[in-house]
């Protein structure tokens, strides 16, 4: 299947918004490299393919948008609302999604090496097979997320929230657990001693 078609009609933020203000939806393969978004709305927009990369996006109201395959690498996504946005594939490599709302967003077979998740709130994530090596996770919200079979080799989980994720099949290499929250629902792989990790159980369901 070819790529989809680019949107040679957007060549900067202001022209994004305008267009997005008229009603369109679809900005495929859209590259605005660098551009301030800063606590723009571009709900249930159509960004597949786009190229965003060290764009500043702080703020800005994502919630259902298609970022699928999107290059976001050092974009900042600081306190974003991307809830129920699917990331499938899209490359986030240094960015800073801290104190985000990624509630529900799938982000399967997503690069996320060395990305600030530092308070996000990731609850209900889908991240199976997504690369999250070299992370900051402290105090992040994973309840319920799905991480079956992604890598979080040297990841920094501190004080995260692990009740009721699955993290079976996942790569646990060096990753700090320190005072995580874990439950009776929460799954590792057979062997795995979350209190040896220093995670801390919680009765809570």
């Amino acid at each position: 299947m070819p790529p989809p078609p680019r949107n040679m009609s957007i060549t900067s933020a202001a022209q994004l918004l305008q267009q997005y203000a008229t009603g369109v939806r679809g900005f495929l393969r859209v590259e605005l490299e660098g551009a301030n978004l800063q606590g723009a709305n571009l709900r249930g927009a159509d960004l597949r393919v786009v190229r965003f990369s060290a764009a500043n996006l702080s703020g800005a109201h994502l919630r259902e948008t298609i970022l699928i395959g999107a290059n976001l690498c050092q974009t900042n996504l600081r306190e974003a609302d991307l809830t129920d946005a699917d990331l499938r594939g899209a490359n986030l490599s240094g960015a800073d999604l801290s104190q985000a709302d990624l509630t529900y967003a799938v982000l399967s077979y997503a690069v996320m090496r060395t990305v600030n998740l530092q308070g996000t709130t990731l609850q209900g994530a889908n991240l199976p097979k997504a690369d999250l090596q070299g992370s900051d996770l402290r105090g992040a919200n994973l309840r319920s997320a799905n991480l079956r079979g992604a890598n979080l080799s040297q990841a920094d989980l501190r004080t995260a929230d692990l009740i009721k994720a699955n993290l079976s099949e996942t790569n646990l290499t060096d990753v700090n657990f320190q005072g995580a929250l874990y439950n009776q629902y929460t799954r590792f792989d057979t062997g795995f001693d979350p209190l040896y990790w220093g995670m801390v159980f919680s009765g809570e369901l």
